[in-house]
């Protein structure tokens, strides 16, 4: 029995890797990043504005699917040239008091698309959410194919892919599977 089992443990693999025969033509994309945004929400109630010269504020980072990031640390740099280096908590939130003034946010991480943007905060803004988009550069999408592609069908298979899709109708009629290298 224990033969058995392990004979048709080690006979998954050959059977999954044998398919190679019947995909003898492999194309290896290259994917553009997916851009990183950010939003604002600001409240629209006068302030006195001799009351003090910061702001609480909430500082929200997610992924594309708004899936929280509390992962990485974003750098703030104000006008002065001062860096301030931020930790979210476990929901990629970072509550802190800042200055009204005018901010560099960075955030550097290898698996998203890097974020370096001037952003004013007023009196006004309360919420901040940064929105970071996906980066391809240690995923390496390659797609094996039973035939020849044409241009057109890679093409439309880089943007499928790149914009998420990762079952696209050439891959749902087994023409072609994907895989990634990493």
């Amino acid at each position: 029995m224990k033969i058995s089992f392990l004979i048709l443990l080690l006979s998954i693999p050959l059977l999954t890797f044998s398919q190679k025969d019947k995909y003898n033509y492999s194309y290896r994309l290259n994917l553009p990043d997916r851009s990183s945004f950010y939003f604002v929400e600001t409240e629209s109630v006068d302030f006195d504005e001799t009351n003090n010269s910061t702001q609480s504020i909430e500082i929200r980072i997610v992924d594309e699917d708004n899936i929280p990031i509390y992962y990485i640390q974003p750098t703030i740099i104000n006008s002065n040239g001062e860096k301030i280096k931020l930790t979210p908590n476990d929901d990629g939130i970072i509550k802190t008091d800042l200055a009204y003034d005018n901010y560099q946010f960075s955030i550097e991480h290898p698996t998203f698309s890097s974020f370096d943007k001037f952003i004013s905060l007023s009196m006004r803004t309360k919420h901040l959410t940064i929105v970071l988009g996906k980066s391809y550069k240690l995923v390496i999408p390659w797609i094996h194919s039973k035939r020849p592609l044409t241009d057109k069908e890679l093409i439309e298979l880089t943007r499928q892919i790149s914009n998420g899709n990762e079952n696209p109708k050439l891959i749902k009629k087994g023409v072609c599977y994907l895989t990634y290298e990493i």
